[in-house]
């Protein structure tokens, strides 16, 4: 076996315990994007990288290899939820706050998403978030869940509010002109 299949087998072991086969198939598809990473793994020290992250990590990569477009689906992966990890980064320590409100993360390669739950009565959430997209010239963004009940447009700044959620997975809908993507959103 040759160095650099060693550093990538490496890698891709790093990636994803449970497939590394799968996650080399793809390194080896994506040679500048490996040649960048190999380069940061000789000069930089690489702690082991945790399993809910590589997962993250993987999704997010794949996801940049399709080109949004009406044959295509291109899903954000979520990177965060906090009803699962209440402490995303940092020295803040434990988060002993109420459990009704909380933030979910989504990435593509298109945009980022930040969604804040908070209930809005018994059965019933409301949502506010921000689209952050990686294109300058975005626009207004309308975001509307698959089965068409629930719709808002974003502001100059990419917030949005969606009110009375009822209990249970969304899947919306970003578009503009060029830009698409789906997120899915657990209520």
């Amino acid at each position: 076996m040759y160095r650099h299949e060693k550093r990538l087998l490496r890698l891709a072991r790093r990636l994803s315990n449970d497939d590394p086969s799968a996650a080399l198939e793809f390194l080896e598809t994506e040679s500048e994007l490996v040649d960048r990473l190999l380069a940061a793994a000789e000069t930089l020290p690489m702690p082991p990288v945790p399993e809910e992250l590589s997962e993250s990590l993987v999704n997010i990569m794949a996801s940049a290899k399709f080109v949004a477009n009406d044959e295509t689906f291109l899903w954000a992966a979520r990177i965060h939820d906090s009803r699962l990890d209440r402490e995303l980064a940092g020295v803040r320590g434990a988060d002993d706050g109420p459990r009704n409100t909380w933030t979910a993360m989504y990435s593509c390669s298109e945009a980022d998403v930040i969604v804040d739950g908070t209930p809005a009565g018994e059965d019933t959430t409301t949502i506010r978030g921000q689209v952050l997209s990686r294109s300058d010239d975005a626009g207004a963004l309308r975001i509307a869940n698959l089965n068409g009940t629930h719709e808002a447009v974003t502001n100059d700044i990419g917030q949005f509010e969606l009110e009375d959620l009822a209990a249970g997975s969304y899947d919306f809908e970003v578009q503009s002109g060029r830009l698409r993507f789906f997120i899915q959103v657990d209520i």
